[in-house]
Parts: structure tokens; C-alpha cells; sequence
């Protein structure tokens, strides 16, 4: 799908996503259908192109003591397309590579 397409139509709006589900420690992930809000101030929206699982997202997989948080999405080593910002004006179709852990608020480069 081409990005602006896909901008036009979602901008403001929640999108149904897959993801990579953990609902227990150790248990086998599923993927399922989830909706994601619509990217806030200073946030994108990323068309994720490929993920990974790595040393990490196994640690937290199989925590049974704080700060193990269920159910949890798993995969924080994307690689993707921006295709929507916060004020629509920068240029979507960038790519983007982040290898921090991605969690609210934490900035991305463009």
C-alpha cells in the first residue's frame, strides 16, 4: 500500500495492527489483531517492515517477578517506514531503524 494513501486514510484515526502477543511467562507467543491509537504529539506512526526477538525481549518473556508485565508485546528491534507524523507535515516515506527499546515517548530517529 502506498504510504500517502495509507496516511490520508488513518491520520487521527486508531489503526488494527498484528503483533507479537505474550499473555503469560514462557508461554508460546500469539500473534493476534490489536489497535494502536493514533500517534500523539512528538510520536510516528512506523510501517514496520521487519522485527526481531532478541536477548532481552526472551529475558522479559520468561519473568515471573517484577517488572514482568502481562500480556506484553514483544519485538522492540524494528526496522520500518515512517508513514504518518504527529502534524502530517514532515515527509512521510522515510525509512527508520531504531535499536533502543521502544516504549512511550522515547524518540526515533528519522
Amino acid at each position: 500500500m502506498d504510504n500517502d494513501k495509507l496516511s490520508s486514510k488513518t491520520a487521527g484515526k486508531p489503526i488494527r495492527c498484528r503483533a507479537a502477543v505474550s499473555r503469560q511467562p514462557g508461554e508460546p507467543l500469539v500473534i493476534e489483531e490489536i489497535t494502536v491509537a493514533p500517534p500523539g504529539a512528538y510520536e510516528v506512526r512506523i510501517r514496520i517492515i521487519c522485527t526481531s526477538l532478541c536477548h532481552s525481549d526472551i529475558t522479559f518473556w520468561k519473568l515471573t517477578v517484577p517488572p514482568a508485565c502481562f500480556p506484553r508485546i514483544l519485538g522492540h528491534e524494528a526496522v520500518g517506514t515512517q508513514v504518518l507524523d504527529w502534524d502530517c507535515e514532515s515527509e512521510c516515506g522515510w525509512r527508520v531503524v531504531s535499536a533502543s527499546p521502544t516504549r512511550q515517548g522515547i524518540k526515533v530517529g528519522l
